[in-house]
């Protein structure tokens, strides 16, 4: 296929690997096929084959055994298993399927809203089933090669869903199947992240697919700029840093009337629609939104559907995709006023002043002393808030 970087990215990839190389940043050949090897020897197929019973479910579930694989996957970090292959810390211990709780030492699946206490022999049962799954996925992904395409990787996707239904989403399980075929599946374990570093890197590469597709390009990546896997990853990781969003947030509510002085003198944005009140009882959802773009052309005279359903799309981003730590840009037209960084969850100010009532407070990173424009100053135009996707605006940025 064709390369997927430009000239100029990687360059600036390679530079950085070149870099992190010379620091002694990675780890040597012979230890990453090391890890592998134990990893392998420990958890892989074969091994697993040859468990049952409580045996099995302890070797495979219970995080108070340093030898099991859950705490492999999410705690292991010295010279067996140093942390260079994904985290996948966070959350609760029901992310891993199966667990057992540490105060009452009863086995737990389900979830955190409905959490479903089991008997050990249930939990071997279901450990069993789990483990015939990890078997199952190494069965579908052992053909992939450095020459697979992306419909090969499409219809392993397809086939892990088929075999493996209760594993193919999990982040535990993707860093399993990672560490057991390192050269074709990449240990970004969460779907954002993979989506993150290929949007800034341009590859433009179809992102809607799921983690065992977009693998795809990582795999291509190794490829293209001739270093291992783990290696691109790390330089990745370290060059394009966390996961996040940016956003542009029009400062004018009226044509004319600039409130960036009051964004940056309350450290924040907003958006206006007062009159629809606090936003947190506002579901996420498409019927949701469908609600507020009829209340949205009832109230403000909204004539044009489309419109409506357009400023609907922008008030629902404002209030449940934007994250802390996301980047926002305080726009008027195409020029930027400034950068920041958001600090904290959506909030609605009753009597704020000048319609600013939906707010996210927000770290003024760089405020210029004159407004400058993106490399491609077009994107987001005429809206209140809108993502910034175009990987030339991100990496300006």
């Amino acid at each position: 296929m064709s390369k997927l970087l430009r000239p100029e990215v990687r360059e600036r990839v390679l530079a950085k690997h070149a870099e992190l190389r010379d620091a002694g940043t990675f780890l040597r050949f012979d230890q990453l096929h090391a890890c592998y090897t134990r990893f392998y020897e420990r958890f892989g197929p074969k091994a697993l084959a040859r468990m049952e019973g409580k045996t099995l479910l302890e070797a495979l579930f219970l995080h108070g055994n340093k030898d099991s694989l859950v705490y492999w996957l999410e705690f292991k970090n010295d010279e067996e298993l140093p942390d260079r292959f994904g985290g996948i810390g966070g959350g609760s211990a029901y992310k891993f399927i199966l667990f057992k709780q540490k105060e009452t030492g009863q086995w737990t699946t389900g979830s955190p809203r409905i959490p479903k206490v089991i008997s050990e022999e249930e939990a071997i049962e279901l450990a069993t089933k789990l483990r015939d799954q990890f078997i199952a996925g190494c069965k579908v992904l052992d053909p992939l090669n450095s020459d697979s395409t992306y419909a090969d990787y499409q219809r392993v996707n397809a086939e892990l869903i088929r075999v493996a239904d209760q594993l193919q989403s999990k982040t535990f399980a993707h860093k399993y199947f990672a560490l057991l075929f390192p050269d074709v599946l990449d240990d970004f374990h969460a779907l954002k992240w993979q989506q993150h570093h290929l949007r800034l890197l341009g590859t433009g590469g179809d992102l809607t697919g799921d983690r065992y597709e977009n693998a795809y390009y990582f795999k291509e990546l190794t490829k293209e700029l001739g270093v291992p896997m783990n290696e691109l990853t790390i330089t990745l990781n370290i060059q394009q840093g966390l996961p996040r969003r940016y956003w542009r947030i029009g400062t004018s509510f009226v044509e004319g009337h600039s409130l960036w002085p009051i964004f940056q003198r309350e450290d924040m944005v907003a958006v206006g629609w007062p009159s629809l009140g606090d936003l947190k009882v506002l579901g996420n959802s498409k019927p949701a939104k469908m609600k507020l773009a009829e209340r949205l052309a009832k109230e403000y005279d909204t004539a044009h559907a489309p419109t409506a359903s357009r400023k609907a799309g922008e008030i629902m981003a404002f209030r449940h995709k934007i994250e802390v730590g996301d980047i926002v840009l305080a726009a008027n037209g195409q020029d930027i006023l400034a950068i920041g960084v958001v600090s904290e969850d959506y909030e609605f100010v009753a009597d704020a002043a000048e319609d600013t009532c939906h707010r996210r407070s927000v770290d003024w990173l760089v405020v210029p002393e004159r407004p400058f424009q993106l490399p491609i100053p077009s994107e987001g135009l005429r809206t209140t808030c809108k993502e910034i996707t175009k990987p030339d605006n991100m990496n300006f940025i």
